[in-house]
């Protein structure tokens, strides 16, 4: 049974963009949590992945075998650049 309530939206900051063959994947920051999400291109409904740009977007669960949770239905403003951004290093294994 799906829950009634909506999933809130978060706000964060495209912190890094690869493209590739199938359009790329990123990472988003958000600040307030100081969580990392992974994007694919293909969740992207609006806007460019240009890295500094501000992302709204539903948080979607971890995939099994993986380490971060992914953004879903992520709109992206391109015409809100973040210039400068203090993320912290992530290594592989922590949380």
């Amino acid at each position: 049974m799906e829950s009634s309530v909506p999933t809130p939206r978060l706000t964060g900051v495209l912190a890094f963009w690869h493209l590739s063959a199938h359009g790329g994947f990123g990472k988003i920051f958000v600040p307030a949590t100081k969580e990392m999400f992974f994007i694919y291109r293909r969740l992207i409904v609006s806007g460019l992945p240009i890295p500094g740009s501000v992302v709204v977007f539903t948080p979607i669960p971890t995939p099994e075998g993986r380490m971060l949770r992914e953004a879903g239905e992520a709109a992206i403003d391109n015409t809100k650049l973040v210039r400068t951004l203090d993320v912290p290093c992530f290594k592989e294994g922590a949380r």
